[in-house]
């Protein structure tokens, strides 16, 4: 995060370098955790859109705004989605293993 922070704020014109990069690790984390299968993920998902919701209306990008909190929505989805497959998970492994 903060070797990306230095490049973007060194090189580029980024307006909050230190929180686009924070932000972007942070995401990298999530899509691993994801490929992982981790429900934690969509804890890591939530925080992150929340602070990018936060970031593009502080910059004035409200589309932009609009779009992750699209994501956030989608987010709670995955969340309760993911949580419920979990709790169904074992109940199926039992009944198919029992005669």
């Amino acid at each position: 995060g903060i070797f990306l922070g230095q490049t973007l704020s060194r090189f580029t014109d980024a307006s909050l370098p230190f929180m686009d990069s924070a932000l972007t690790s942070f995401s990298i984390v999530a899509q691993w955790m994801q490929t992982r299968k981790l429900l934690e993920t969509w804890v890591v998902w939530l925080s992150v859109d929340v602070f990018y919701v936060g970031m593009f209306l502080y910059k004035g990008l409200y589309l932009t705004a609009a779009l992750y909190t699209v994501f956030l929505y989608l987010a709670v989805l995955g969340f309760v989605e993911w949580r419920r497959s979990m709790e169904r998970a074992p109940s199926q492994t039992q009944s198919a293993v029992a005669p």
